[in-house]
């Protein structure tokens, strides 16, 4: 993945991921619901 030039790691990518999701959702995380994984799926290409 490339962030403003810069080629991300996967530990860097999974970082940001984990910081996006708490950022979304706050302290009570990710909970599981369908809407969850519709916003993981369409802002990170991610799936279960």
């Amino acid at each position: 993945m490339i962030r403003m030039g810069k080629v991300m790691t996967k530990d860097e990518l999974f970082d940001g991921v984990l910081a996006e999701m708490e950022r979304v959702w706050g302290v009570p995380g990710f909970g599981g619901e369908f809407e969850a994984y519709d916003w993981l799926l369409i802002h990170y290409g991610i799936t279960e």
